[in-house]
């Protein structure tokens, strides 16, 4: 749990165990005394042989948290993938960049992978995936090196600068107010005068 703070986080339903939990379990977190993360070592029980696993004891749709749009989400995500395959001497290892560091470089040539998600050509920046530059040598682009940051720009004077549109001016519905609210006045007598009659 390396750098996973979950101050501010806020979850609605908690999907709490029936029983009690096995005994070779770690708690990574809980909420007072009740389990939230649930980590299990490689074992053997009987005859059931697994690796380590992580269970996360709530759902983390964003209906139900906000966990999963603060910076401690990925790092969780981080520390658990590092924590179920750890590294060793026969683990491929590569550099990647986030799509800030890498920009939108015109001598690279994407490699497109069968399962990979389809991204827009219309973003500034090198979407996440796998590139030849000009020397073909592979380069990777990552989300996972990004961090929560503060805009140098204050969020008035963003807005303020945002490409809208022109201004429209609503003055030209305004007298048509009134006219309908008498339209609708003598409709209403009308219908009370055809009531009496008949």
């Amino acid at each position: 749990m390396t750098n996973v703070n979950f101050s501010g986080v806020a979850v609605r339903r908690l999907s709490l165990p029936a029983g009690p939990l096995p005994p070779w379990h770690d708690v990574m977190a809980d909420l007072d005394g009740s389990p939230l993360i649930v980590a299990y070592e490689s074992a053997a029980v009987g005859n059931d042989r697994h690796a380590g696993r992580i269970y996360i004891l709530f759902d983390v749709a964003m209906t139900n948290t906000n966990w999963a749009g603060t910076e401690s989400f990925p790092l969780f995500m981080a520390n658990a993938v590092r924590w179920l395959a750890p590294l060793d001497d026969t683990t491929g290892r590569y550099m990647y960049l986030t799509p800030l560091q890498a920009g939108r470089p015109a001598d690279w040539r994407r490699i497109q992978l069968d399962n990979a998600m389809k991204w827009s050509d219309d973003i500034p920046l090198a979407s996440p995936g796998w590139y030849l530059d000009s020397q073909d040598q592979p380069r990777a682009v990552s989300f996972v090196g990004l961090r929560a940051g503060r805009s140098d720009v204050p969020a008035t004077q963003a807005v303020m600068q945002a490409p809208l549109g022109d201004p429209v001016s609503t003055e030209a519905d305004l007298p048509l107010w009134p006219a309908l609210s008498a339209l609708a006045a003598v409709l209403w007598v009308a219908g009370w005068t055809l009531r009496w009659i008949s």
